[in-house]
């Protein structure tokens, strides 16, 4: 239990005992992020776009699109949507969120958390409650009264519980009067599951770094249950009550998991019941064989040699029979239950009617109906070599003509159809004329060079180059002018090739391979300041004596800093 609540840092962690796999969560509301992973997936519009639209359908397909992509990578949950409000146009973090009013915010949120749960993907709605700041976010402590808390800042979450029904729940740095959020029993016991009815589980915000104050026995005994944590947390399991909570917690965080697809995202589809039936079938037909042949005179039974290449060519036939059969076409049975995406592709009806059932002067016809019978296309091919389309959009619309051209069926049965297709045009002069822009033309965009990408911007690529400051990543040092910086940025890389090639990935790894040097200020407790880090950056850039020494005097004046800081709180709590 210990496990599970204390790290929950972009992942939830394996539970053998009850058959719980390991499970993937990451950010963002906008789409896949690679902030502790190399996953890279679609960048939506931002949050003030999709709230801008007013259009609650158009979220939900959002959301859809958004799960079907975290599904289809094994990712299990979102920390996504952002419930905040816009308190202020200059907000550091108002593009997650999608407005400044509530009852908006809160209709768009609970579409969009429909739409990716329709996925099997949970939601963690962020950040509860009052984090609508992101300027000392880390310090702030909120006063309001219960109306506008309750009117404004809490309907988000309120209605992406009640009406969107999400199973997760991000709670917030910010202190509610002098209370810090993840604590609070009012706000996460009393208003989100008495009143709201909120099944599931809810995680801190990150708990790395400089975050110390937040306690993990002080979250699960006001509601919380897990912690956005890599590295662990403190917790004491000794007390009675401890135990109690952690209890509840672990069956909250069980039951988002139960009603996702992490199961499903942690089977193998591979399939390997195929491979172990054509090892076995190699097997019984060498036995077989062998036998026969130990019937044969001894004068006449084949050598060593010949026997092992019999077996040879026996399982070489078996392995050519299953692969013919279930592998050529990609069609080999998948191990889990595939009866949803069956139903999801049905094919659309289609029929060909013969020459000789055809109408004088055709030689075929083919049409196609949509699955859902409402949209219809026919093919006319007349025996001059023509053809025509014509389509069926609904009742009021029939027979609508589409394009006219020739046809040719070629030796294998392969018909080509060709048209010209005349479309009005400007009168602009074309912006393209006479540049080499083949791919572009053919619709080969993936293949384009980048000679041609540079013609069709009508100047030379920029060079490649990464900048030196505090924004580097330590994953980037190997562009640094530093040995130091190349052999720390190599351990990381080899650590994280190790990792993929395992199939499990060290999310700590990727977090330090990811993490810009800024992020060592916040994520040391304060050991490291600014001033140091404006010495790692000179190292890096290759001041060698100037930089470490300036590294050096930055983290005795923090620790000075610091220590002055300690007596004073000291000095205070006598």
């Amino acid at each position: 239990m210990t496990n599970v609540i204390a790290n929950g840092g972009w992942s939830t962690p394996e539970i053998t005992s009850v058959g719980k796999p390991a499970t993937n969560d990451l950010d963002g509301p906008a789409g896949i992020n690679s902030l502790v992973s190399s996953l890279k997936g679609v960048s939506f519009p931002s949050k003030v776009i999709v709230g801008s639209s007013w259009n609650t359908d158009l979220a939900q397909r959002f959301g859809t699109a958004f799960g079907a992509e975290a599904a289809a990578t094994h990712v299990v949950g979102l920390y996504a949507p952002g419930m905040n409000i816009h308190r202020t146009p200059f907000s550091g973090r108002n593009f997650e969120y999608y407005s400044e009013d509530g009852l908006l915010s809160g209709k768009m949120g609970a579409a969009m958390v429909q739409g990716v749960d329709s996925q099997g993907v949970y939601t963690y709605i962020k950040h509860f409650a009052l984090n609508d700041q992101e300027s000392n976010r880390l310090s702030v402590s909120v006063w309001a009264n219960e109306q506008s808390i309750r009117e404004i800042y809490l309907k988000p979450f309120e209605l992406s519980v009640k009406e969107g029904g999400t199973t997760a729940v991000m709670s917030s740095y910010s202190r509610l009067g002098n209370t810090w959020a993840g604590a609070s029993k009012a706000l996460l016991t009393d208003v989100l599951r008495n009143e709201w009815g909120f099944h599931g589980m809810v995680v801190t915000d990150s708990a790395m770094g400089n975050t110390n104050w937040i306690d993990v026995n002080l979250t699960i005994r006001a509601g919380g249950d897990m912690m956005l944590c890599l590295m662990g947390v403190k917790l004491d399991s000794s007390s009675n009550t401890a135990q109690q909570a952690m209890r509840r917690a672990c069956h909250n965080i069980l039951y988002t998991q139960a009603n996702s697809i992490a199961i499903a995202a942690a089977v193998d589809n591979a399939p390997y019941w195929l491979i172990l039936l054509a090892i076995v079938d190699s097997i019984l037909l060498i036995a077989i064989v062998l036998l026969i042949l130990k019937r044969i005179p001894a004068g006449k039974k084949p050598g060593k040699g010949a026997k092992v290449g019999i077996c040879v060519g026996i399982a070489a036939v078996v392995a050519l029979v299953f692969w013919a059969m279930f592998f050529r076409s990609g069609s080999a049975p998948a191990a889990a239950d595939s009866s949803e995406s069956a139903a999801a592709s049905e094919p659309a009806e289609s029929t060909t009617a013969p020459a000789e059932e055809a109408k004088d002067g055709v030689f075929m016809e083919l049409s196609q109906t949509d699955a859902g019978g409402w949209l219809g296309c026919l093919v006319c091919l007349m025996q001059d070599g023509s053809y025509s389309v014509t389509y069926d959009y609904n009742a009021e619309n029939t027979g609508v003509e589409g394009e006219k051209g020739t046809y040719e069926i070629g030796a294998d049965g392969t018909l080509t159809l060709t048209a010209e297709i005349a479309l009005p045009g400007t009168g602009a002069p074309a912006p393209y004329a006479g540049k080499d822009l083949a791919h572009y033309r053919t619709a080969h965009v993936q293949e384009v060079p980048d000679a041609e990408f540079e013609a069709l911007l009508g100047r030379p690529l920029p060079e490649e180059a990464t900048a030196i400051d505090r924004t580097m990543t330590l994953g980037e040092l190997h562009h640094s002018r530093n040995p130091l910086c190349w052999l720390i940025a190599g351990v990381l890389t080899l650590l994280v090739r190790s990792g993929e090639k395992r199939g499990k990935p060290n999310l700590n790894i990727l977090f330090q391979y990811n993490m810009p040097l800024r992020g060592l200020a916040q994520m040391t407790g304060g050991i490291i300041g600014e001033e140091t880090v404006d010495g790692l950056v000179l190292e890096a850039k290759g001041f060698w004596v100037i930089g470490i020494l300036r590294a050096l005097v930055g983290l005795v004046q923090n620790a000075v800093a610091n220590s002055r800081y300690q007596a004073k709180l000291d000095e205070q709590s006598r």
